[in-house]
C-alpha cells in the first residue's frame, strides 16, 4: 500500500508540475513529495522565473525561510521570513509642492479678466526668469521703445501675440508686454530664428530699430531656458519607479502584466538580483490615464472591457492596495480620468478612490505637479500638451517624445500656445516651469524615451495597453509593460520589461 501511495504523490506532483511547467530534478521529485503543500512550492517555483530546473536544494530553501500566505481569494503569495526591502529601513523624505498644484485651488471661470490676469501671470513668471540674466544687459519696455533713436541696439522682453510672413518672405511678430505692443521683424535670413518663434512665448529680443516708426529688426532671441547644470542627487542609494496609461477597463488592458509588475513590487517574482533592485524601491510615481475612462473618444464603447466609470476605479484600487506600504506611491490623473481634460488638472477626487484615499503612503496629487524625492525635484505631467508641440516641431515625433519636453523646457512651460489644447485660466499659470526640475515626468503617448538636457532628465514612460486601433492608423508602435527604475543617487536607469522572463532583464 505504502509503495502504491508513493505513486500516486509522484504522479500528482508530476502532473502538477507539468501544468506550471515547472522542470524538477529526480532529488527535486524526491524532496516534493515529502511536502504536504507542494502545490505552493510549485506555485512559487512558477512564478520565479529565474529557476529553470527545481532542485531538493531549492525546495528546502523555500521550506526553511518562506512561508505560504493568503493573499486574495484564488491568489496566493509567498512572503519571504528572510527577506526584508532596503527601502523598509529608509525613512520617507517626500514633500508635495502645494503651490504648484491646482487641487482644491481652481478659480478660473473663463471670463475676459480671467484670460489677462493669466497671461499676465505667465508674462510675470517668464520675464523674471529672463531678466536675471547678466548677459542681456538693460532691458527697455515697450512702452519706451520710440525713445530709442534709428539704428541704435537695444533689447526687450516681450510675448509673442501674433507672427505672420512678409511678401518679402520675412517674419514679422507682434510683441506685447504690461506696458504696450509694437512690431519686430525677422529677415528671411534668419529663418532658422523666425521658424522657432511661436505664438504666447515669452522671449528677449535684441535688435536695432529701424527709422522712426518703431520697428525691431531682430537680430537675436533668447527664451527663457533652463541653465546648464548638475542636478540634485541623493545622498543615499534609494529607486524611484516610474509608470503611466494603465487604461484599466479597456479590452487591451495588459491584466496578465500589470499583475507580474505588482507581484514584483511585492518581491513574488524576479531573479535575486531583479529582488534586491525592488527591495530598494521607496517611491512609485504614475503620471496619469488609471482608466480608461467613459466616452473619451467616439466608439469607445466598442473598446471597452469595463463600460462602467466606478468599476474601472474599483479596479484600479485593487491594484494598487496589494502595493507594499514601504512604498510612497504618487498619483496623478490624466485626460481619460474622471477629472475635467482642460489643464491644470485637479487630483482624481476622493468619490473614486475612497479607499486610497486613506492610505498613509499613498498621495493623490494634480497634474503638473512638482514632488521632492531625497532631494531629487520631479515635475510629473500627464502629457497632453505634447500632441501639439509634437505637430509644432519637425523633429519631436510620438517615437521620440523627449524633443517635444525639450522644447517645454527650453521655453519653461508646459503648454506652449493658447488654443491648441484646453486651458483653465487660472490666478496662476501652474504651466510654467518656474523651478528648475531634476526630472521632467510625462506619459500620454505610450511610448518609453529618455535623454538629459542641460542637467534635467527628461522621463517619458510606456503604457500598459496594447496597440489601439487609432495608433494602428498612424502606424506607431508603442511600448508597453516596459517600467524604469531610476538610482536617485547615481542617476543610473535600468528598465524592467515585463513581456519578457524577469530574469532576462536584470
Amino acid at each position: 500500500m505504502q509503495d502504491t501511495s508513493q505513486e500516486n504523490l509522484e504522479k500528482q506532483v508530476l502532473a502538477y508540475a507539468l501544468e506550471k511547467s515547472v522542470i524538477l530534478t529526480e532529488d527535486g521529485l524526491e524532496s516534493l513529495k515529502t511536502q504536504e503543500n507542494f502545490k505552493k512550492i510549485i506555485d512559487y517555483f512558477a512564478e520565479d522565473t529565474s529557476k529553470a530546473v527545481v532542485t531538493a536544494q531549492d525546495v528546502h530553501a523555500v521550506k526553511d525561510n518562506e512561508k505560504q500566505t493568503t493573499l486574495t481569494p484564488g491568489k496566493t503569495r509567498v512572503e519571504k521570513t528572510s527577506f526584508r526591502p532596503a527601502a523598509k529601513d529608509i525613512e520617507s523624505q517626500l514633500t508635495i509642492h502645494e503651490k504648484t498644484d491646482v487641487t482644491g485651488k481652481s478659480r478660473g471661470e473663463g471670463k475676459k479678466e480671467d484670460f489677462i490676469r493669466y497671461f499676465n501671470n505667465r508674462y510675470e513668471q517668464l520675464a523674471k526668469i529672463l531678466k536675471n540674466r547678466s548677459s542681456l544687459g538693460s532691458i527697455k519696455e515697450l512702452d519706451r521703445l520710440n525713445r530709442v533713436p534709428p539704428n541704435k541696439d537695444t533689447t526687450l522682453i516681450a510675448m509673442v501675440s501674433g507672427k505672420r510672413r512678409t511678401k518679402n518672405n520675412h517674419m514679422l511678430i507682434e510683441i506685447e508686454d504690461p506696458t504696450g505692443s509694437a512690431a519686430a521683424l525677422v529677415l528671411e535670413k534668419n529663418n532658422d530664428i523666425a521658424e522657432q518663434i511661436l505664438l504666447d512665448d515669452v522671449i528677449a529680443i535684441k535688435g536695432r530699430m529701424i527709422g522712426s516708426g518703431g520697428l525691431l529688426l531682430v537680430n537675436e532671441v533668447f527664451w527663457p531656458d533652463i541653465p546648464f547644470r548638475k542636478g540634485n542627487r541623493s545622498e543615499e542609494e534609494v529607486l524611484a519607479a516610474f509608470t503611466s496609461d494603465l487604461h484599466i477597463g479597456s479590452k487591451l488592458f495588459m491584466k496578465d502584466k500589470f499583475n507580474t509588475m505588482i507581484k514584483w513590487l511585492n518581491n513574488d517574482c524576479g531573479s535575486k538580483k531583479s529582488r534586491e533592485m525592488v527591495g530598494k524601491i521607496k517611491y512609485l510615481f504614475i503620471a496619469g490615464d488609471l482608466v480608461d475612462g467613459i466616452g473619451i473618444f467616439p466608439g469607445q464603447e466598442k473598446e471597452l472591457e469595463t463600460p462602467d466609470i466606478y468599476r474601472q476605479y474599483e479596479e484600479f484600487e485593487s491594484y494598487i492596495k496589494e502595493l507594499p506600504e514601504h512604498i510612497e506611491i504618487i498619483i496623478g490623473p490624466g485626460n481619460h480620468d474622471a477629472v475635467r481634460v482642460a489643464d491644470p488638472q485637479p487630483a482624481v477626487p476622493k468619490e473614486f478612490l475612497k479607499e486610497l484615499y486613506g492610505f498613509k503612503n499613498i498621495h493623490m496629487v494634480g497634474s503638473p505637479v512638482t514632488v521632492t524625492t531625497h532631494g531629487v525635484k520631479t515635475i510629473m505631467y500627464h502629457g497632453t500638451s505634447l500632441d501639439p508641440v509634437i505637430a509644432e516641431f519637425p523633429d519631436a515625433s510620438y517615437e521620440k517624445p523627449t524633443k517635444a519636453m525639450r522644447e517645454m523646457l527650453k521655453r519653461r512651460n508646459l503648454s506652449l500656445t493658447y488654443g491648441n489644447k484646453p486651458i483653465t485660466m487660472e490666478e496662476t499659470d501652474y504651466l510654467s516651469i518656474s523651478d528648475v526640475p531634476d526630472i521632467l515626468l510625462m506619459g500620454h503617448v505610450h511610448k518609453n524615451d529618455y535623454e538629459m538636457y542641460h542637467g534635467t532628465f527628461m522621463m517619458n514612460v510606456g503604457t500598459w495597453q496594447l496597440k489601439t486601433p487609432l495608433q494602428e492608423k498612424m502606424n506607431f508602435d508603442p511600448t508597453p509593460g516596459i517600467v524604469p527604475v531610476l538610482d536617485l543617487k547615481s542617476f543610473k536607469l535600468t528598465e524592467i520589461n515585463f513581456n519578457k522572463a524577469l530574469a532576462k532583464t536584470d
